[in-house]
């Protein structure tokens, strides 16, 4: 476009990318985490995938309760983000949870597809029932 002469117009193409640039990077610093100041509301996938992804959860064996939100971001809206958090199922004579822990996100992470981007979190349960206290779970083990 410089060499045209279109200097100008050119110029406002690179601040627009320039910009964009910018509100990626912020978007992905945005999705990185999960923090006690993030909102969520009630997910707007289709049933059917909620169906597949309960039954998935039972098959993991480990998974005491599960909880599927939607993520309220600020950047790129448009494109929502998901938080699947769960809280393991413990027997009495397990000395240490982090192993258990790896093995879950492992599972959630490498074996279900999600349709959406999803961050996938283990809380143990009191602090998961407390963090999302104002939705209905997905799934709890009988």
């Amino acid at each position: 476009m410089k060499s045209e002469g279109k200097e100008k117009e050119a110029s406002q193409y690179i601040q627009r990318a320039k910009h964009h640039n910018q509100l990626l990077a912020l978007a992905e610093q945005e999705r990185s985490s999960i923090t006690q100041n993030d909102k969520f509301t009630d997910h707007d996938l289709p049933l059917e995938f909620i169906e597949s992804l309960q039954g998935q959860l039972a098959n993991q064996g480990d998974i005491r309760k599960a909880y599927f939100v939607k993520r309220v971001v600020q950047y790129f809206p448009e494109m929502p983000a998901y938080l699947l958090a769960v809280s393991p199922y413990y027997s009495f004579l397990e000395y240490s949870s982090q192993g258990k822990n790896e093995k879950i996100i492992a599972y959630l992470t490498e074996e279900i597809k999600f349709p959406v981007e999803c961050y996938v979190k283990v809380f143990n349960n009191a602090d998961l029932v407390k963090f999302l206290s104002s939705f209905n779970p997905i799934y709890t083990r009988k």
